[in-house]
């Protein structure tokens, strides 16, 4: 019978220019016995590609679905008539053939299919496929039974019978979009479509789900695609890039999607190049491919613009039929974890080929240790990683739970044990994808995210199954039978009830209930009687085709869809089996004992006796392995994996201070590693990489400064401790800690300076009473000399002993009463040493401790000058000349004032902030030419109550606050000043005791002052509160209690 073969989804040819184009075939039906059996040919005539139904069968249908009857077929009709216990049988063929050309790969229309050609089967006619079927049957045969046996128990045990029916349906759908085809040359073409309605030709991130078939069974084919994509290469001012696909229909003539997707298909192709080096050991394609591996590389990492290691440009994916921000914004988790595993595995690459001559080595690991910082500063949320950091997208699409986290790990942790992830970010990444499971599931499945989205993709729910055997989920093993039930079921339901085939997608928007009129269109006098009828169909499983369910219907969309191959992943994922060939390794560690596990990637397919051609792991009820068949076909060495990580790793002390006057000079970092598993460690500021330090065997020490040697800034920064074992059977993970640049924490020190002091009255207050408190912590005694400054320059000089493990007082009133006094104390041995003023009869007060040393800036975040509040900032020059000072005051609303002073030498200077500035939120910013200690006294209620606090002398990223309390009639302020030249993009954590977070994002603006209400974002709580910053700023909190009568405030 003559056909055509339509490339668009049309059943019959429209006619032009609306047809999709079409290939002239021919078809044929042959049968052993023509007895009772008359020739049919009944050409198709519609243009639909899904008809209506025939009336009455089974039922109307309220819409349009495939039915059992098509509109037009070639074939037969056989007639018979069967006695009781009677049989007849035919044995018949079905074929079909063209040898017209097919594509156009880039300009030659000459393809055609392989099994026209030469070069393949050589078939020339229809005739050739009907008698190649009647002589090879047995040998068809033979072939199939094997095939389909591999899923059987011989094989492959634990596996529900739904993901084994799950597996031969979607690899129906994936064959029937492959095209294999040969030109005129003998140049031989592969590409698969993208189903339907896409019809791309080999898109990279559908192939990149795809390539679990060609990594199992043919991996000639994954080579083949490996090589023709650098043909469709691109360019732009980041560097080359991969197009999302190679055409559309019977074009290969380049990308025909509405936009690229090149940060994701630049890690795909990466992904799948190091995939296919491992899983077969080919390293001559390795070595030809990899210099584009590079320069796929190089294009990611110049998409990262703002630092952090995620990529903010080009961060389009394929995930289409997610909400814009799972989609398309920058800084996504999915896009920066599927960078890191890709520049783990061109590490991988590089390192086998011995390419460390360069500086690609060093930025591959500074590019995974910034990632792996991003990861725990930017993306992490209590039990799951947000789904990107960009402030452009609305906050609860941002924080929302999505699958693709992990996404891009799966192909590094099925050939080694390191995929580039810290320790800390592996228990993150498990922690993530059950509680993303948890938030995303609905009946079939999980959804791409917990918010603005239903849409569900079963080709990335298996990929993320996978995954949980892979990172070792907890529970993940016990609910795979009950999660594959349901991608079948949905299947099923599909087929039953809309249109058949491998169908991706699951819509869960589309809801319909039953009620009287529907239930007249199906039939029935009433709802109740078609309720009935419906729970006796079985509605979710094989029910009455066309039916809707009681309660829902839903759509579906990506049809006869090639990704559900990916569901082959679950096989080595059975076992944890890390296949490296080129190292001549199998890990394995079943994830689900007792069992059998196929290595598929290792199997003879070609050998003689079918019982040789497939090795298989046999483990025993504890998971050890009991028995191995087919063992010649596997590599080398077999082995179940180790975990050794850093032991003992801790920080002491914190902080340091890299001062000269710091008797805090570094921090140290202390471990026992695995011999030969430590490189180096790298300091991070925030994502920002500061230096480099060499890390030994037992430790490392840093000393608070940068790759140059200059003292970093005040903060909380990422020690990145790179490990890696030598050994490919242990797994040594990276690791992070903490360590502090603190300037403003004292220490016992030889030197204190003390800015404040008040020997005077005030109608108001009454007497002020000041005292200098000093502590000796040492076995021997100190000897201490005070040196009292006052406005004028003059100074009064006291000498004590303090004897060894003492307390000492000094009152101050006693040898300077009636003066505004700052102090110096200098000792010969460290000491302690602080301030307290009480005033009101003794009824308040407040206290502070001394800084070691003084500084030419001091940042104070607190100050309001409103209602019955007075601000003084108080200056010690403690210096022996004169220092010219300049104070900038930065208001939350009113813009800035600058004022400009001079302190004679040895001297103290007041300035009363009210004068200047009344009524304002106000921080303030003293920038000195010589040395200068500052505070700042806060006096409220007309003087009944006070506070006082110490400058920072640097701002910083990070700010801690542990006290807050909102109950009771309290009030938590939080003071945040911006000292810097643009805005600050703050973001605060409100912490609770039962762990909950509370989080708000704050822009300030340049040297201005932001003051948050704490009791009014969240009265009735204790609280503890974090700031983060992507510049420096300055904190101070504040706290004010019984109507303000009186309060406390410090700096963070």
């Amino acid at each position: 019978f003559p056909c055509r073969y339509t490339y668009g989804e049309e059943s019959a040819i429209r006619p032009d220019p609306n047809n999709s184009g079409y290939v002239e075939g021919e078809e044929a039906v042959a049968v052993d016995d023509a007895a009772g059996v008359e020739w049919h040919y009944d050409p198709v005539t519609s243009t639909d590609w899904i008809w209506g139904s025939p009336p009455g069968y089974p039922l109307p249908y309220p819409r349009l679905v495939y039915t059992f009857q098509p509109r037009g077929f070639s074939g037969l009709r056989w007639s018979f008539s069967l006695a009781p216990r009677g049989k007849q049988a035919k044995r018949i063929v079905l074929a079909a053939y063209t040898s017209s050309p097919v594509l156009d790969v880039r300009g030659d229309r000459s393809f055609r299919f392989l099994y026209a050609h030469p070069s393949g089967s050589g078939f020339v006619s229809v005739e050739d496929v009907v008698g190649y079927a009647l002589a090879e049957r047995r040998a068809i045969m033979e072939k199939t039974a094997f095939f389909d046996s591999i899923l059987g128990e011989e094989y492959l045990s634990p596996f529900p019978r739904a993901g084994k029916d799950l597996l031969a349906y979607a690899l129906q759908s994936f064959l029937c979009n492959t095209w294999w085809c040969a030109n005129e040359g003998g140049r031989d073409w592969f590409s698969v479509w993208e189903g339907t309605p896409c019809m791309y030709h080999s898109t990279l991130d559908v192939e990149y789900n795809d390539a679990w078939f060609y990594l199992c069974f043919w991996p000639d084919l994954l080579k083949k695609l490996l090589q023709a994509w650098p043909l469709f290469e691109k360019t732009d001012a980041q560097g080359k890039y991969l197009s999302h696909d190679m055409g559309w229909r019977e074009s290969v003539t380049g990308m025909a999607y509405e936009h690229d997707m090149p940060v994701e298909e630049n890690t795909n192709y990466i992904l799948l190049l190091y995939a296919y080096w491992k899983q077969t050991g080919d390293g001559e394609l390795m070595r030809t491919l990899y210099p584009l591996a590079v320069s796929y590389a190089r294009f990611i990492m110049n998409c990262d613009t703002d630092g952090d290691g995620l990529p903010d440009l080009h961060t389009d994916n394929t995930i289409d039929q997610g909400s814009p921000t799972v989609q398309s914004s920058r800084n996504q988790a999915y896009l920066g974890v599927k960078a890191l595993a890709s520049y783990q595995a061109l590490l991988e690459m590089a390192l086998s080929l011995d390419d460390t001559q360069g500086d690609l080595v060093n930025m591959l690991r500074e590019c995974i240790a910034r990632i792996n910082v991003a990861l725990e500063e930017k993306l992490w949320l209590d039990d799951h990683f947000m789904v990107c950091a960009d402030p452009s997208m609305p906050q609860p699409d941002r924080e929302a739970y999505s699958i693709y986290a992990s996404n891009g790990l799966l192909y590094l942790l099925a050939s080694q044990l390191d995929c580039g992830l810290t320790s800390a970010n592996l228990e993150r990444m498990r922690k993530d994808l059950v509680s993303s499971y948890l938030t995303t599931r609905r009946r079939y499945g999980s959804v791409h995210s917990n918010l603005s989205n239903e849409n569900q993709w079963v080709s990335q729910n298996l990929w993320r199954d996978a995954l949980g055997y892979y990172l070792g989920a907890q529970g993940w093993a016990a609910g795979q039978e009950e999660r594959t039930s349901g991608y079948w079921d949905l299947q099923r339901y599909f087929a039953t009830k809309k249109n058949g085939g491998f169908w991706d997608v699951c819509v869960y928007a589309d809801y319909y209930y039953l009620g009287t009129s529907e239930a007249r269109a199906l039939g029935f006098p009433d709802p109740g009687a078609a309720r009935l009828y419906l729970q006796r169909s079985n509605r979710e499983a094989m029910g009455v085709r066309g039916a809707f369910t009681l309660d829902s219907a839903f759509l579906q969309s990506l049809g006869y869809y090639p990704r559900g191959t990916a569901a082959f992943s679950l096989l080595p994922a059975l076992g944890r089996l890390r296949l490296d060939r080129p190292s001549g390794l199998l890990l394995h560690e079943a994830a689900q004992p007792p069992g059998r596990v196929p290595v598929l990637a290792c199997a003879d397919w070609g050998a003689a006796d079918p019982s040789s051609r497939v090795p298989v792991l046999v483990f025993d009820g504890r998971g050890e392995l009991a028995e191995v068949r087919n063992r010649g076909l596997l590599p080398p060495t077999l082995a179940r994996p180790a975990v050794e990580p850093l032991a003992g790793l801790q920080v002491k002390p914190f902080s340091c201070s890299p001062l000269e006057e710091s008797t805090r000079k570094e921090v140290r970092v202390s471990y026992r590693a695995p011999a030969g598993s430590l490189g180096e460690a790298m300091v991070f500021r925030g994502t920002e990489l500061m230096g480099h330090i060499e890390a030994g065997g037992e430790g490392f020490a840093w000393d608070g400064k940068d790759e140059a040697g200059r003292p970093l800034t005040d903060g909380i920064y990422t020690l990145y401790i790179q490990a890696r074992s030598p050994d490919p059977k242990v797994l040594t993970p990276s690791e992070t800690v903490k360590a502090g640049v603190n300037s403003d924490l004292p220490s016992p020190s030889r030197t204190w300076y003390l800015a404040e002091g008040y020997t005077g009255s005030n109608p108001a207050s009454g007497e002020f009473d000041t005292w200098i408190l000093v502590q000796n912590p040492n076995d021997q005694p100190a000897g201490v000399t005070m040196t009292f400054m006052l406005p004028g320059g003059d100074t009064v000089r006291r000498d004590y002993p303090l004897a060894p493990r003492s307390r000492f007082t000094v009152h101050v009133d006693d040898i300077l009463p009636n003066n505004e006094v700052s102090t110096l104390v200098e000792a010969d041995l460290p000491v302690i040493a602080e301030r307290a003023v009480y005033f009101n009869a003794g009824s308040a007060g407040h206290c502070t401790v001394g800084v070691n040393a003084p500084s030419t800036t001091w940042y104070l975040a607190e100050g309001y000058t409103g209602g019955n509040f007075d601000e003084w900032v108080l200056v010690q020059n403690p210096g022996g000349e004169e220092a010219t000072l300049r104070a900038e005051f930065q208001t939350e609303g009113q813009g800035t004032l600058v004022r400009s002073y001079r302190l004679p030498p040895h001297s103290r200077f007041t300035i009363h902030v009210d004068d200047l500035l009344p009524d304002a939120q106000v921080s303030t910013l003293i920038a000195s030419d010589r040395p200068v200690v500052a505070e700042r006294a806060q006096y409220l209620n007309d003087m009944r109550s006070g506070t006082c606090s110490l400058g920072a002398r640097s701002p910083s990223y990070s700010w801690y606050f542990a006290e807050g309390y909102t109950d009771q009639g309290f009030e938590e302020w939080l003071c945040i000043q911006n000292p810097q030249g643009r805005t600050a993009m703050v973001e605060v954590s409100f912490m609770e005791p039962d762990g909950s977070v509370t989080r708000q994002a704050y822009a300030v603006p340049p040297r201005s002052r932001q003051t948050v209400p704490v009791h009014q974002l969240l009265p009735g709580v204790e609280v503890a509160v974090s700031v983060a910053s992507d510049i420096p700023v300055v904190a101070e909190r504040a706290m004010y209690w019984k109507g303000r009568s009186d309060g406390h405030a410090t700096l963070g």
